[in-house]
Protein backbone atom coordinates (compact mmCIF):
# COMPACT_ATOMS: atom_id res chain seq x y z
CA UNK A 1 0.00 0.00 0.00
CA UNK A 2 1.35 3.80 -0.53
CA UNK A 3 2.54 5.82 2.13
CA UNK A 4 1.06 9.35 1.00
CA UNK A 5 -1.02 11.22 -1.83
CA UNK A 6 0.44 12.65 -4.43
CA UNK A 7 1.76 16.21 -4.23
CA UNK A 8 -0.69 18.71 -4.73
CA UNK A 9 -3.95 16.18 -5.21
CA UNK A 10 -6.82 17.57 -3.68
CA UNK A 11 -9.87 14.90 -3.38
CA UNK A 12 -13.02 16.53 -5.40
CA UNK A 13 -15.13 15.02 -2.97
CA UNK A 14 -14.94 15.34 0.73
CA UNK A 15 -15.51 12.52 3.29
CA UNK A 16 -18.89 12.93 3.98
CA UNK A 17 -19.43 13.17 0.05
CA UNK A 18 -17.17 10.39 -0.83
CA UNK A 19 -19.39 7.58 1.97
CA UNK A 20 -22.66 9.40 0.06
CA UNK A 21 -21.25 8.09 -3.34
CA UNK A 22 -20.19 4.88 -2.05
CA UNK A 23 -24.07 4.12 -0.71
CA UNK A 24 -25.24 5.71 -4.35
CA UNK A 25 -22.75 3.64 -6.25
CA UNK A 26 -23.65 -0.03 -3.91
CA UNK A 27 -27.86 0.92 -4.02
CA UNK A 28 -27.52 1.17 -8.20
CA UNK A 29 -25.03 -2.08 -8.90
CA UNK A 30 -27.69 -4.23 -6.85
CA UNK A 31 -30.52 -2.47 -8.64
CA UNK A 32 -29.45 -2.81 -11.89
CA UNK A 33 -28.25 -6.21 -11.32
CA UNK A 34 -31.45 -7.21 -9.44
CA UNK A 35 -33.23 -5.68 -12.86
CA UNK A 36 -31.35 -7.59 -14.86
CA UNK A 37 -31.24 -10.96 -13.34
CA UNK A 38 -33.09 -13.15 -10.70
CA UNK A 39 -31.54 -13.42 -8.33
CA UNK A 40 -31.56 -14.37 -4.41
CA UNK A 41 -29.54 -12.16 -2.34
CA UNK A 42 -27.58 -14.09 0.60
CA UNK A 43 -25.27 -13.11 3.35
CA UNK A 44 -21.88 -14.22 4.00
CA UNK A 45 -19.83 -13.94 7.00
CA UNK A 46 -16.46 -11.79 6.67
CA UNK A 47 -13.31 -13.63 5.74
CA UNK A 48 -9.75 -13.29 5.72
CA UNK A 49 -8.14 -14.25 2.14
CA UNK A 50 -4.77 -15.72 1.32
CA UNK A 51 -3.84 -15.26 -2.06
CA UNK A 52 -1.36 -17.93 -2.54
CA UNK A 53 -4.09 -21.20 -2.26
CA UNK A 54 -7.11 -18.67 -2.40
CA UNK A 55 -8.82 -20.31 0.34
CA UNK A 56 -10.77 -17.88 2.95
CA UNK A 57 -10.59 -17.88 6.28
CA UNK A 58 -13.69 -16.36 8.99
CA UNK A 59 -12.18 -14.84 11.71
CA UNK A 60 -13.14 -12.17 13.88
CA UNK A 61 -9.84 -9.64 13.73
CA UNK A 62 -7.63 -7.36 15.51
CA UNK A 63 -4.28 -6.01 14.45
CA UNK A 64 -3.23 -5.07 17.84
CA UNK A 65 -0.90 -7.65 18.32
CA UNK A 66 0.89 -10.25 16.11
CA UNK A 67 -0.85 -13.02 17.62
CA UNK A 68 -4.10 -11.46 16.34
CA UNK A 69 -2.96 -12.25 12.71
CA UNK A 70 -3.03 -15.91 13.23
CA UNK A 71 -5.36 -18.25 11.63
CA UNK A 72 -7.12 -20.89 13.74
CA UNK A 73 -10.46 -21.56 11.67
CA UNK A 74 -11.01 -24.41 8.91
CA UNK A 75 -10.76 -22.93 4.80
CA UNK A 76 -13.70 -22.48 3.05
CA UNK A 77 -13.38 -22.22 -0.98
CA UNK A 78 -15.41 -19.19 -1.51
CA UNK A 79 -15.95 -20.07 -4.95
CA UNK A 80 -17.63 -23.88 -4.26
CA UNK A 81 -19.41 -21.98 -1.90
CA UNK A 82 -21.47 -19.99 -4.29
CA UNK A 83 -21.83 -23.26 -6.86
CA UNK A 84 -23.07 -25.12 -4.06
CA UNK A 85 -25.47 -22.24 -2.81
CA UNK A 86 -27.43 -22.80 -6.58
CA UNK A 87 -27.67 -26.24 -5.48
CA UNK A 88 -29.10 -25.67 -2.34
CA UNK A 89 -31.44 -22.97 -3.25
CA UNK A 90 -32.42 -25.02 -6.77
CA UNK A 91 -31.78 -21.95 -8.84
CA UNK A 92 -33.14 -22.39 -12.32
CA UNK A 93 -31.21 -21.49 -15.44
CA UNK A 94 -30.66 -17.51 -15.66
CA UNK A 95 -31.54 -17.69 -11.87
CA UNK A 96 -28.57 -16.94 -9.95
CA UNK A 97 -27.26 -15.47 -6.26
CA UNK A 98 -26.16 -12.29 -5.32
CA UNK A 99 -23.99 -11.07 -1.82
CA UNK A 100 -21.91 -8.03 -1.10
CA UNK A 101 -18.77 -10.08 -0.02
CA UNK A 102 -16.39 -8.66 2.67
CA UNK A 103 -13.14 -9.90 3.59
CA UNK A 104 -9.27 -9.00 4.36
CA UNK A 105 -6.54 -9.72 2.27
CA UNK A 106 -3.01 -10.05 2.10
CA UNK A 107 -0.30 -11.29 -0.31
CA UNK A 108 1.66 -14.31 1.33
CA UNK A 109 4.96 -13.20 2.02
CA UNK A 110 7.44 -14.47 4.98
CA UNK A 111 6.55 -11.50 6.79
CA UNK A 112 3.21 -10.13 6.06
CA UNK A 113 2.88 -6.45 6.98
CA UNK A 114 0.03 -4.98 4.02
CA UNK A 115 -3.54 -6.01 4.53
CA UNK A 116 -6.39 -4.34 3.26
CA UNK A 117 -10.29 -4.83 2.92
CA UNK A 118 -12.09 -5.71 0.12
CA UNK A 119 -15.84 -5.73 -0.25
CA UNK A 120 -16.94 -6.46 -3.48
CA UNK A 121 -20.42 -7.61 -5.16
CA UNK A 122 -20.08 -11.46 -6.47
CA UNK A 123 -23.32 -12.95 -8.84
CA UNK A 124 -23.26 -16.70 -9.68
CA UNK A 125 -25.91 -17.47 -12.10
CA UNK A 126 -26.39 -20.67 -13.63
CA UNK A 127 -26.65 -21.10 -17.32
CA UNK A 128 -26.81 -24.05 -19.20
CA UNK A 129 -23.92 -26.10 -20.83
CA UNK A 130 -24.53 -24.28 -24.93
CA UNK A 131 -24.59 -20.63 -23.18
CA UNK A 132 -20.44 -21.53 -22.31
CA UNK A 133 -19.40 -19.10 -25.45
CA UNK A 134 -17.56 -15.63 -25.98
CA UNK A 135 -21.02 -14.14 -27.37
CA UNK A 136 -22.76 -14.78 -24.02
CA UNK A 137 -19.65 -13.35 -22.25
CA UNK A 138 -19.73 -10.10 -24.80
CA UNK A 139 -23.41 -9.63 -24.71
CA UNK A 140 -23.30 -9.78 -20.47
CA UNK A 141 -20.61 -6.86 -20.91
CA UNK A 142 -22.91 -5.11 -22.87
CA UNK A 143 -25.37 -4.98 -20.03
CA UNK A 144 -22.03 -3.98 -17.27
CA UNK A 145 -20.89 -1.36 -19.21
CA UNK A 146 -24.14 0.55 -19.87
CA UNK A 147 -24.85 0.03 -16.00
CA UNK A 148 -21.41 1.64 -15.13
CA UNK A 149 -22.05 4.42 -17.85
CA UNK A 150 -25.87 5.32 -16.34
CA UNK A 151 -23.85 4.98 -12.81
CA UNK A 152 -21.52 7.73 -13.88
CA UNK A 153 -24.75 9.78 -14.97
CA UNK A 154 -26.39 9.34 -11.63
CA UNK A 155 -23.16 10.23 -9.61
CA UNK A 156 -22.38 13.23 -11.80
CA UNK A 157 -25.71 14.83 -11.28
CA UNK A 158 -25.43 14.30 -7.40
CA UNK A 159 -21.86 15.66 -7.85
CA UNK A 160 -21.58 18.19 -10.24
CA UNK A 161 -17.96 17.87 -10.12
CA UNK A 162 -17.16 14.61 -10.71
CA UNK A 163 -16.89 14.47 -14.92
CA UNK A 164 -18.07 11.64 -17.35
CA UNK A 165 -15.77 9.13 -17.84
CA UNK A 166 -17.05 7.25 -20.09
CA UNK A 167 -16.59 9.16 -23.50
CA UNK A 168 -15.08 6.70 -25.96
CA UNK A 169 -16.03 3.50 -26.20
CA UNK A 170 -14.72 0.77 -24.08
CA UNK A 171 -11.92 -1.24 -25.96
CA UNK A 172 -12.44 -4.78 -26.06
CA UNK A 173 -9.19 -6.97 -26.57
CA UNK A 174 -7.47 -10.51 -25.91
CA UNK A 175 -4.16 -10.42 -24.19
CA UNK A 176 -2.66 -12.27 -27.30
CA UNK A 177 -3.25 -9.21 -29.32
CA UNK A 178 -1.93 -7.15 -26.66
CA UNK A 179 1.32 -9.42 -26.99
CA UNK A 180 1.85 -8.04 -30.64
CA UNK A 181 2.00 -4.39 -29.68
CA UNK A 182 3.62 -4.89 -26.34
CA UNK A 183 5.07 -8.11 -26.71
CA UNK A 184 8.83 -6.46 -25.88
CA UNK A 185 7.02 -5.33 -22.16
CA UNK A 186 7.20 -7.87 -19.51
CA UNK A 187 3.63 -9.03 -18.74
CA UNK A 188 2.24 -6.95 -16.37
CA UNK A 189 3.69 -4.15 -18.09
CA UNK A 190 1.18 -4.93 -20.91
CA UNK A 191 -1.28 -4.49 -18.83
CA UNK A 192 -0.48 -0.91 -17.91
CA UNK A 193 0.44 -0.11 -21.76
CA UNK A 194 -2.81 -1.06 -23.32
CA UNK A 195 -5.17 0.83 -20.32
CA UNK A 196 -3.11 3.74 -20.62
CA UNK A 197 -3.48 4.01 -23.88
CA UNK A 198 -7.03 3.56 -24.05
CA UNK A 199 -8.10 4.47 -20.28
CA UNK A 200 -11.07 1.55 -20.30
CA UNK A 201 -10.27 -1.68 -21.72
CA UNK A 202 -11.58 -5.17 -20.99
CA UNK A 203 -9.23 -7.56 -21.63
CA UNK A 204 -9.94 -11.72 -22.24
CA UNK A 205 -7.91 -14.78 -22.68
CA UNK A 206 -5.70 -13.91 -19.71
CA UNK A 207 -5.57 -17.17 -18.53
CA UNK A 208 -4.05 -18.95 -21.91
CA UNK A 209 -0.70 -19.08 -22.70
CA UNK A 210 0.83 -16.84 -25.49
CA UNK A 211 2.60 -17.28 -28.19
CA UNK A 212 5.73 -16.49 -25.80
CA UNK A 213 4.54 -19.48 -24.17
CA UNK A 214 3.95 -17.49 -20.80
CA UNK A 215 0.93 -17.35 -19.21
CA UNK A 216 -0.74 -14.54 -16.85
CA UNK A 217 -2.59 -15.99 -14.76
CA UNK A 218 -2.31 -19.77 -13.51
CA UNK A 219 -5.06 -21.41 -12.31
CA UNK A 220 -5.82 -24.69 -10.69
CA UNK A 221 -8.50 -25.09 -13.08
CA UNK A 222 -8.48 -23.70 -16.95
CA UNK A 223 -11.46 -23.36 -19.06
CA UNK A 224 -11.99 -24.78 -22.00
CA UNK A 225 -11.67 -21.92 -24.11
CA UNK A 226 -9.24 -19.40 -23.23
CA UNK A 227 -11.90 -16.27 -23.70
CA UNK A 228 -14.58 -16.98 -20.84
CA UNK A 229 -12.73 -14.97 -18.68
CA UNK A 230 -12.36 -11.76 -19.10
CA UNK A 231 -11.22 -8.43 -16.34
CA UNK A 232 -12.38 -4.61 -16.78
CA UNK A 233 -9.00 -2.54 -16.50
CA UNK A 234 -9.22 1.22 -15.81
CA UNK A 235 -6.06 3.41 -15.73
CA UNK A 236 -4.79 5.49 -12.53
CA UNK A 237 -3.39 8.95 -13.58
CA UNK A 238 -2.21 9.72 -10.44
CA UNK A 239 0.62 6.60 -9.87
CA UNK A 240 0.46 5.66 -13.79
CA UNK A 241 -0.83 1.89 -13.55
CA UNK A 242 -3.39 -0.14 -14.35
CA UNK A 243 -6.13 -1.97 -11.83
CA UNK A 244 -9.22 -4.08 -12.79
CA UNK A 245 -12.52 -3.26 -11.07
CA UNK A 246 -14.65 -6.21 -12.70
CA UNK A 247 -14.11 -9.78 -13.50
CA UNK A 248 -16.61 -12.16 -15.71
CA UNK A 249 -16.05 -15.43 -16.41
CA UNK A 250 -18.22 -19.06 -17.10
CA UNK A 251 -17.12 -21.89 -15.16
CA UNK A 252 -16.08 -25.36 -16.74
CA UNK A 253 -18.87 -27.49 -18.39
CA UNK A 254 -20.77 -29.18 -15.64
CA UNK A 255 -19.43 -27.49 -12.91
CA UNK A 256 -22.50 -28.14 -10.63
CA UNK A 257 -22.39 -31.37 -11.05
CA UNK A 258 -18.56 -31.92 -10.56
CA UNK A 259 -18.80 -29.44 -7.02
CA UNK A 260 -20.73 -31.94 -5.13
CA UNK A 261 -19.61 -35.48 -3.18
CA UNK A 262 -21.83 -38.29 -2.40
CA UNK A 263 -22.79 -36.68 1.01
CA UNK A 264 -24.19 -33.86 -1.00
CA UNK A 265 -26.38 -35.90 -3.32
CA UNK A 266 -27.18 -38.10 -0.50
CA UNK A 267 -28.96 -35.54 1.36
CA UNK A 268 -31.58 -34.72 -2.09
CA UNK A 269 -29.40 -32.68 -4.29
CA UNK A 270 -29.40 -35.36 -6.73
CA UNK A 271 -33.02 -34.80 -7.12
CA UNK A 272 -32.49 -31.19 -8.21
CA UNK A 273 -31.33 -30.59 -12.07
CA UNK A 274 -27.72 -30.18 -12.10
CA UNK A 275 -26.98 -30.17 -16.04
CA UNK A 276 -25.09 -26.95 -16.85
CA UNK A 277 -22.54 -24.66 -15.68
CA UNK A 278 -22.69 -21.03 -14.05
CA UNK A 279 -21.30 -17.68 -15.03
CA UNK A 280 -20.20 -15.36 -12.82
CA UNK A 281 -18.86 -11.53 -11.65
CA UNK A 282 -17.01 -10.07 -9.40
CA UNK A 283 -17.03 -6.34 -8.88
CA UNK A 284 -14.50 -4.42 -6.56
CA UNK A 285 -17.12 -1.79 -5.08
CA UNK A 286 -13.44 -0.21 -3.56
CA UNK A 287 -12.09 -0.19 -6.71
CA UNK A 288 -14.79 1.30 -8.79
CA UNK A 289 -15.43 3.87 -6.23
CA UNK A 290 -12.22 4.95 -6.88
CA UNK A 291 -12.39 5.24 -10.36
CA UNK A 292 -15.96 6.91 -10.23
CA UNK A 293 -15.17 9.00 -7.79
CA UNK A 294 -11.80 10.30 -9.59
CA UNK A 295 -9.59 8.95 -6.13
CA UNK A 296 -6.05 8.97 -6.19
CA UNK A 297 -5.79 5.94 -3.70
CA UNK A 298 -8.28 2.56 -2.26
CA UNK A 299 -7.50 3.91 0.97
CA UNK A 300 -9.61 7.01 0.75
CA UNK A 301 -12.45 5.09 0.07
CA UNK A 302 -11.53 2.44 3.17
CA UNK A 303 -10.94 4.75 5.73
CA UNK A 304 -13.94 6.24 5.45
CA UNK A 305 -16.02 2.77 5.56
CA UNK A 306 -13.93 1.17 8.99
Amino acid sequence: MLNSLPKYYNSILNEKETLQAFEIIKKEIYSALKNQYTLLEINLPNFIKYNSNKNLYQKNINFDTKDDLQIYSLPVDFDNLLLKSLVKFKMKNNEGIITNNVYIDRDLTPNPTQFYSVNEIDVELKITDENRNFKYLNNSFYFINKMLVDLNDILIKKFSKLKFLFKDKIKVISFQEIEKEFGYLSLEERINAIVEKHNIVLIYGMNSKLNSGKQLEQKEKKYNEEELDAKLFVYNNFYHRSYDILRLSIREKDSLKNILNVNDLNHGEKTYELDGTSFSFKINLFKLSLFLLEKAHISEIQNILD
